[in-house]
């Protein structure tokens, strides 16, 4: 198990809350009663105890963390996520669970994951912007702080010149411009009387940036072309002037800027670093194969990626991590440099795992804390583990969302095939009298000939519903008879052979197809609730109280 596969590790705890605080230990007696914000049995949280961990989590939390803890009810949560964290360290203790074999095997890997992090985390922190630096990129890029000059403007739109001219006549004869646009605008914003907001000469095309600023307030422009083939006649009622905005206003903006672009170039050289240090090699050629966006064959799944101190890496590891990422974010990713950055991203914790192994002891030096932070970690993923291995969905529980929920399991008639697509009738005939021959040739002349991608996969289309292929090839699926051969089928793609698998009705999926999906998604939902009743049940155990007050 690597550093890579992070989600399958048991180290990783169940709330990223819990895994980006430091784990200080909570004193068992210390300050004043006015510090002390919680008790928790013989355990007490003050406040300088809720300062050290609130400081250290917002300086590596995402922005919006950031903004939730910010407010006063924010750190009243912040403070309510502390105390469900002591009663869960509290109930490790108590169960002796540190005295495990499983708790043993869990630390060894997550304090090297530690150690990695930590020495990242350090060089990103060492960075630090100075306010000269700011004023010097400033002065010297005040064309990004200065607000172009916008004109209000209002356009009436129509589908010819013809149109275009009988609008502006209309209005040039004294009706209103909202009237006009109302009646002869197809743009949205003809209700809204032709509106379109302050907007800036560079955002138009040309012609009508053009004749923008010819115009007088409240002038009527002749019609102008759009790029869609559609003509406009636009008048602007007013206008703002450009502006710069003050270093002041805008110097937080820099800073955060620069200290990105610094903490992004320092971590290019710590990586830089341990590549030159650490046995590693990149098959870049081989990650290219996930841009395709189908899915991987088994022997392209077993084709090695990154090789680091002798461990490899294979292209199924990443298209996992992939998989994590929801769908429509994928195709960005997959696209230009996106791809580049995932894998930067991905062979860095490779390389900062390696490293932080080979130089354990030294880090455990550099970074003393390190040790009691994971133990803590450990103890409560176990607890935490503990509890959720007694969670369950019963086939009852299945049923019954099932039954509550026929709705979400009704679906459109849908087909399962397998085809061959040529660019040629006489190949394709061709190959029909082969697969006539011998049928269960079909995928492997699919790998052979066909000019889809499916071809790879045999010709294996999957599942789809009707009307979701080209109308010939949609009555073909529709009507064949199940696995017969049929074709040549020409559509504008080319010549198909295809073969009909199975096709089922429209109607309500059976439970037997969609019990497990159903498990699930009423796991987590389950789990979440059981977890919160045990932490309620473990302060109630522990005799916890809490004092937001003296925050």
């Amino acid at each position: 198990m690597t550093l890579i596969n992070q989600r399958k590790c048991a180290f990783i705890v169940f709330l990223a809350f819990f895994m980006l605080l430091p784990f200080s230990t909570f004193a068992k007696i210390s300050g004043s009663p006015g510090d002390v914000l919680a008790e928790v049995g013989s355990n007490k949280i003050t406040r300088a105890d809720f300062d050290r961990e609130y400081k250290s989590f917002m300086k590596i939390a995402n922005p919006q963390a950031i903004e939730h803890f910010s407010s006063a009810e924010g750190q009243k949560a912040f403070l309510g996520q502390l105390i469900e964290l002591a009663v869960l360290m509290q109930k490790g203790e108590d169960l002796k669970l540190s005295a495990t074999e499983e708790y043993a095997k869990l630390y060894e890997e997550a304090i090297v994951d530690q150690l990695a992090g930590e020495k990242l985390q350090d060089e990103i922190n060492d960075v630090k912007v100075e306010e000269s630096e700011a004023k010097k990129f400033y002065e010297e890029n005040k064309s990004f702080f200065t607000e172009p000059e916008s004109y209000h403007l209002y356009q009436i739109t129509a589908n010819s010149l013809e149109n275009a001219e009988k609008a502006k006549k209309r209005i040039d004869s004294g009706e209103s411009f909202l009237k006009v646009s109302k009646e002869e605008s197809i743009d949205d914003s003809k209700d809204n009387g032709g509106d379109r907001g302050f907007v800036v000469v560079e955002d138009l095309i040309s012609e009508s940036g053009e004749q923008l600023l010819s115009l007088k307030k409240d002038e009527l422009s002749k019609p102008i072309k759009l790029d869609d083939g559609n003509f406009a006649i636009i008048k602007f009622t007013e206008s703002k002037p450009s502006v710069l905005k003050e270093f002041n206003v805008v110097a937080m903006q820099i800073k955060r800027d620069l200290l990105r672009k610094k903490q992004e170039k320092a971590f290019e050289t710590i990586i830089d670093k341990m590549k030159s240090e650490l046995s590693f090699e990149l098959f870049i050629k081989e990650a290219e194969l996930l841009r395709r966006g189908t899915p991987l064959t088994e022997d392209e799944k077993k084709l090695v990626i990154v090789k680091c101190e002798g461990k490899e890496f294979t292209l199924e590891e990443i298209e996992e991590e992939l998989q994590q990422i929801p769908v429509f974010i994928r195709p960005q990713i997959l696209a230009g440099e996106g791809l580049e950055t995932f894998l930067k991203q991905f062979y860095s914790r490779i390389l900062a795992f390696a490293y932080a192994k080979k130089h354990t002891t030294k880090l455990m030096e550099e970074f003393p804390k390190a040790k009691s932070d994971v133990e803590r970690k450990v103890l409560v993923k176990l607890v935490y583990d503990k509890k959720m291995a007694e969670v369950a969905i019963t086939d009852a529980d299945v049923e019954k969302f099932y039954n509550e929920n026929q709705e979400m399991f009704k679906q459109g008639a849908s087909m399962k095939a397998h085809h061959i697509l040529v660019a040629d009738e006489a190949k394709a005939k061709e190959l029909i009298g082969t697969l006539t021959k011998d049928p269960s040739k079909f995928e492997e002349i699919a790998k052979q000939n066909s000019s889809c991608p499916s071809g790879q996969h045999g010709g294996d289309l999957g599942t789809f519903g009707e009307g979701q292929m080209v109308a010939e090839f949609d009555t073909v699926c529709r009507t064949a008879e199940i696995g017969k051969i049929v074709g040549p089928v020409k559509t504008q793609f080319g010549f198909h052979i295809i073969r009909v698998d199975e096709r089922t009705p429209a109607g309500v999926l059976a439970l037997d197809k969609v019990k497990e999906n159903i498990r699930e998604q009423l796991l987590p939902e389950k789990q979440r609730e059981v977890f919160q009743n045990y932490v309620t049940g473990l302060q109630e155990e522990y005799k916890v109280k809490s004092y937001p007050e003296n925050l």
